[in-house]
């Protein structure tokens, strides 16, 4: 399964294990953070745009918007509990909980990607399957499925879909379906973007792009 961290980049992972609602009381020693987060210098980019026509920085703009609104996809794909976790971090009254939030933000969960994905706010293992995957569902019951019914092993094995529970079945639903809100906002900047660049190729580009997004034929 894959998607993308920034734009239509794809991220590839396999099955998951069973995992409870985390806690962002339950972290590791601040002191240990703050060493992980001096790992990273803060770079500001910079560039002069000031050649830039009006509609080529509405462009930019437009891009910019739609790559976060993929983050957020790829936030959700990583841990399905990953916005309740940032969620509770940005309310907190903990100043220290600044640090751990910083930290979360870099890492896209509360796994330490830089420490063999070990925890550092709560203790539960990272998923095998992040949240392609129902978090009970166990290879065993997974690969039974698939033998029992070969009809399903194309659509669950895309490349472009997650699987998840219906009663006591198990189905594939496909990205365009399940991040149907989010896709449809940026395939809408997409093709803002697109009408506005006066440049054949990425017209072409971003144009295509969308039409991908809401079929699924990325390739």
């Amino acid at each position: 399964m894959r998607f993308g961290e920034t734009l239509f980049v794809l991220m590839a992972c396999a099955f998951i294990g069973r995992c409870s609602s985390p806690s962002i009381e339950e972290k590791a020693p601040v002191e240990h953070v703050q060493k992980q987060l001096a790992k990273f210098e803060p770079v500001v980019l910079t560039h002069d745009l000031s050649h830039l026509p009006v509609q080529e920085m509405q462009v930019v703009k437009l891009l910019v918007k739609a790559s976060r609104e993929i983050d957020e996809i790829f936030l959700d794909q990583v841990f399905s509990l990953n916005g309740k976790i940032r969620n509770e971090l940005a309310r907190s009254k903990n100043p220290d909980d600044r640090h751990y939030l910083d930290y979360f933000n870099i890492m896209f969960g509360p796994w330490d990607r830089l420490d063999g994905n070990a925890p550092f706010i709560n203790s539960l293992p990272k998923p095998a399957g992040a949240n392609f995957y129902p978090p009970d569902l166990t290879r065993a019951e997974y690969e039974s499925w698939l033998k029992s019914r070969p009809e399903d092993k194309e659509a669950f094995e895309s490349n472009f879909s997650v699987i998840r529970r219906k009663g006591k079945s198990l189905t594939a639903v496909p990205y365009s379906d399940y991040y149907t809100d989010a896709l449809i906002r940026i395939a809408d900047d997409l093709r803002q973007a697109a009408l506005l660049t006066s440049d054949p190729s990425l017209k072409k580009y971003l144009s295509s792009r969308a039409d991908a997004l809401l079929a699924d034929n990325y390739f």
